[in-house]
């Protein structure tokens, strides 16, 4: 077996990776940024669903209150 010599990687209380000096920033192709564009576009769109169910589950548990109250 081998010994391998590993460095701890402090965080430094952020949680973004930070790149290393000796890695080169990575550039994208147009059809990955049009890739990426789209999926964010998806995420966004998720997101939006997402808070309009809660607002309805919201609504539907106040009204539920208000009837059982009745």
């Amino acid at each position: 077996m081998t010994d391998r010599e590993l460095k701890l990687i402090k965080r430094n209380g952020h949680h973004k990776a930070q790149p290393h000096q000796d890695q080169p920033s990575a550039t994208l192709t147009p059809a990955e940024a049009e890739e990426g564009a789209y999926f964010k576009e998806l995420v966004a769109a998720r997101a939006a669903r997402q808070a309009m169910l809660q607002r309805i589950m919201a609504e539907l548990e106040e009204l539920d209150e208000m009837s059982s109250a009745a």
